[in-house]
């Protein structure tokens, strides 16, 4: 193992034998439950990810028709303490919050707390005058005109550091970073990805709904559906079962060349604080509970029909390799599995996918502990999904 020490903050370095030790290691693979399908099919999708790419860990989970039918895990969630892999293991959403997001939206609808077409104005009147006929459903749509990340938002060198080093004590604080920004267009005229617009819609949330945007998440979604892991992540408090984290050094070489990182596959990610960005990259779950999140989008009682037209109606075109959206959800079509609502995640520490496929009745789920990695998720759900399907 390598070392480095720069500034006083130490930062360990693994080998890429130490990663490649890890994805040798042998496969957990834990049921929850007696109904739990053997698939040996899904398992080889997530064995065939281990030998394309060096990730310390994955996990998977498919929910069919409302239940969980199959979840394994592969690797190491901690290459220092090597610590396997199981099902039971938490992993970073990153921006497949943005879906647990639009859920709390659309239960928010059901209930008459918001108006998806009402001026955001309504309900936080005090926001600049840029934003205030803004609509939730434009900021669910990325069509609010709010700014996407600038270099030296996340740059640790640059004179105000990093935002994700920071603490915001409260969504006030957290829309203080962009909120009197010029627009990139005007509201309703073009998609224009931004996590600051899911910031935007945490802070009219809770003002619609008198309650802190985390209260939300628990009081909206993982409670209702029972989901214990699914949550606002929080980096100081003690998690059983939190993976660790770690990036390829590319990531950070992008943003500082100057960066003295070793030419290895793994290092520990870069510290990431998401009190900024609850509703669109900061949560976390266990594969096995988002795969339930999906399902309960799609059939039951969870929403009304009439929310879950709201989020799987395409309201906007797809253009330029995205697809058309819905309340959050990209919308699409596989040539085999037909209709597919999806939203992939990226961050430190992080590579995540949730995809639907209605037609199929199946919610599949498919996270990595290795920031970036595997770059085409979508195709990898795609893959696994298939096995499910007669």
């Amino acid at each position: 193992m390598e070392y480095s020490q720069k500034g006083g903050v130490t930062r360990r370095a693994f080998s890429a034998g130490a990663v490649f030790g890890a994805l040798a290691a042998p496969a957990i693979a834990r049921a929850q439950g007696g109904n739990m399908a053997v698939n040996s099919h899904a398992a080889a999708v997530l064995e065939g990810l281990r030998e394309e790419f060096p990730i310390p860990a994955l996990t998977a989970a498919v929910a069919r028709d409302g239940d969980l039918v199959w979840s394994e895990a592969r690797g190491l969630v901690d290459l220092e303490n090597g610590v396997p892999a199981g099902t039971e293991h938490v992993f970073r959403l990153g921006s497949v919050a943005k879906v647990v997001t639009a859920a709390i939206g659309a239960r928010l609808l059901d209930q008459g707390v918001i108006d998806l077409d009402a001026p955001i104005s309504t309900y936080r009147p005090g926001l600049p005058e840029a934003h205030r006929a803004t609509t939730l459903r434009q900021l669910y749509n990325h069509q609010g005109g709010v700014r996407h990340y600038a270099p030296n938002d996340l740059n640790p060198l640059s004179p105000t550091g990093s935002i994700d080093t920071k603490i915001f004590l409260s969504t006030d604080e957290a829309l203080a970073i962009f909120i009197n920004d010029d627009l990139i267009a005007a509201p309703g005229t073009s998609v224009n990805y931004s996590t600051f617009g899911y910031t935007l819609i945490s802070a009219v949330l809770e003002s619609a709904s008198g309650a802190s945007f985390t209260d939300l998440i628990a009081r909206e979604v993982s409670v209702p559906l029972g989901l214990d892991t699914l949550g606002p992540e929080d980096p100081f408090a003690i998690v059983p079962g939190r993976v660790g984290f770690y990036d390829p050094p590319a990531m950070y070489l992008r943003l500082i060349p100057q960066l003295p990182l070793p030419n290895i596959p793994a290092i520990n990610a870069f510290p990431s604080t998401p009190t900024y960005k609850y509703a669109g990259g900061g949560m976390h779950g266990t594969a096995s509970d988002v795969a339930m999140f999906g399902a309960a989008q799609m059939a039951g009682n969870f929403i009304s029909e009439t929310a879950r037209q709201a989020l799987f109606t395409p309201r906007t075109e797809a253009s330029g390799g995205t697809p058309a959206l819905g309340l959050g959800w990209r919308i699409d079509h596989h040539d085999m599995l037909g209709q597919r609502y999806h939203h992939a995640g990226n961050m430190q520490g992080c590579r995540a996918q949730l995809a639907l496929y209605p037609e199929h009745g199946l919610s599949v789920a498919l996270m990595s502990n290795l920031g970036a990695t595997p770059g085409p998720i979508l195709n990898y759900t795609d893959r696994i999904a298939a096995t499910f399907v007669a």
